[in-house]
């Protein structure tokens, strides 16, 4: 198997074939790769072995196309009625 970034295997995962067992081939990670357990920030290093038993969503991230402007969103967003959502991407 061809070695890929972590962030872009997880993204790809089906989370019906969860759990699933991961071997680091190198590297460590830093940023949206970094995970806190019970409050501590941890690293990965080759040859660790970590299980992935589901994937959460932590926030949506949208760009319009013609301006380049981004807004991240959290997944516990309410909403808002659709003219005004509209007013996030102007």
């Amino acid at each position: 198997m061809e070695p890929v970034a972590l962030q872009d295997y997880i993204c790809s995962l089906d989370p019906a074939s969860l759990p699933r067992i991961v071997k680091i081939c190198s590297g460590v990670y830093f940023q949206s790769s970094i995970y806190e357990i019970s409050g501590n920030e941890c690293c990965f290093s080759t040859g660790d072995l970590i299980k992935i038993i589901r994937i959460n969503l932590k926030k949506v991230i949208c760009e319009n196309t013609k301006t380049g402007h981004i807004t991240e969103i959290p997944p516990d967003f309410p909403g808002e009625p659709e003219n005004s959502l509209s007013l996030l991407f102007t």
